[in-house]
């Protein structure tokens, strides 16, 4: 369907008017025509990509600035790297620019630091000029901010608060292997099976059938989702014993040898190879549970689930609130400095009292607690060291 000449007239002029503010001083070019893309790109917005940059020169003269920068992937995933300047003035209010968004090659120390001297050199700035680096805590950003603070001693870090206490949480995750092994294998169990997570739910409505909530699926763990592994732990501790009830019910009579993944010359290796492949690495694992494994992976994710739920409750204010909310956290963050204190600096014999509170930690024999409570000590060691 053709449209009225003048209903395209009007929609022309009013993108036209929108394209007159975007391009600013080129609009006695573009009079009532609407450029190309490339034409905009190649001819109009570095007209006003100069203008605006000069504007900020003049703005930032003989001022301090704090400096933010964070690095994104676009969609075709290359690595953009953005720079942002703010003044430090004595007001309430102060200025926020874009100063660059330079294209890297890589994510790494020595690019960040030439696209940050550079951004500095265009604008008129020295290091010395700028008081703080806001920036993630990212391994690469933190051997950054070392370069350039060898150019300024008096040089502040501010880090992401998110970022940094997801560091903290995730230590958990190397520190206690088991648990991380259960966490994986059970990815493997229910990742792309969608037959089976449906036959897992409805084993749940049938063991708990007056208790609809109970029925979820297991939360994948996302790398690019702060501490999502820990949502998967506290799904562990909920619902392991049923998982692994699950998997025998439906797997139990299967003969699964835990090292079989082979292809033998004769027909009975291949037929057994064959068989093996069916079931998933996950199902496998569970099949060939022990009894110590199970017991360490309840004392375990017990522990992080009850311990870290207070890292997880700051992320989760600090992600979902747009305005400063640093200052929400400083009470809990003191609260779990202590608690991490007390239980990685204490004895065997005082750290044992202070997990009273864990039930499944406190169902164990003395004997057994005392095994447990070194493999605690370190991974909350290595937690305390993160914050």
């Amino acid at each position: 369907m053709v449209k009225p000449k003048t209903t395209i007239q009007s929609r022309c002029k009013e993108y036209a008017s929108k394209g007159m503010v975007l391009f600013g001083e080129s609009q006695k070019y573009m009079r009532w025509d609407i450029p190309c893309v490339r034409t905009a790109r190649e001819k109009y917005i570095p007209l006003v990509a100069e203008k605006r940059k000069e504007e900020v020169k003049d703005a930032l003269q003989g001022k301090d600035i704090v400096v933010f920068s964070d690095e994104v992937e676009d969609k075709a995933g290359r690595c953009i790297y953005n720079i942002l300047f703010q003044t430090l003035e004595p007001s309430t209010e102060q200025q926020l620019y874009l100063a660059s968004s330079s294209l890297l090659d890589a994510a790494n120390a020595a690019n960040c630091c030439k696209a940050f001297l550079k951004t500095l050199d265009d604008y008129g700035k020295s290091i010395e000029e700028v008081q703080a680096f806001v920036a993630d805590s990212a391994r690469y950003m933190d051997k950054c901010f070392r370069t350039l603070q060898s150019l300024n001693e008096e040089l502040l870090h501010i880090q992401c608060w998110p970022h940094k206490l997801h560091h903290c949480g995730q230590t958990w995750q190397f520190s206690l292997p088991d648990l991380n092994q259960a966490i994986m294998n059970t990815t493997k169990l229910f990742l792309h099976a969608r037959k089976r997570k449906k036959q897992y739910l409805a084993f749940l409505s049938k063991k708990y059938p007056d208790q609809p909530k109970k029925w979820k699926h297991f939360p994948l763990p996302v790398i690019t989702r702060w501490y999502s592994w820990k949502k998967s732990v506290d799904y562990i501790y909920e619902y392991f014993d049923d998982i692994c009830e699950f998997v025998n019910e439906m797997y139990g009579d299967e003969n699964v040898d835990s090292d079989s993944d082979y292809e033998g010359d004769d027909e009975d290796e291949v037929e057994h190879s064959t068989h093996q492949k069916r079931l998933s690495k996950g199902v496998k694992w569970y099949l060939n549970l022990s009894q110590t494994v199970r017991e360490k992976i309840a004392v375990f994710s017990e522990f992080v689930s009850i311990e870290g739920k207070e890292l997880q409750t700051m992320i989760q204010v600090l992600q979902r609130n747009k305005s400063a909310t640093a200052h929400l956290v400083f009470d809990n963050l003191d609260n779990v400095e202590r608690r991490l204190n007390v239980i990685s600096t204490s004895s065997t014999r005082d750290v044992v009292i202070a997990l009273q509170n864990l039930p499944t930690f406190s169902a164990l024999t003395d004997d057994k607690k005392k095994s447990y409570v070194p493999v605690l000590i370190k991974a909350t060691r290595a937690c305390r060291q993160k914050m």
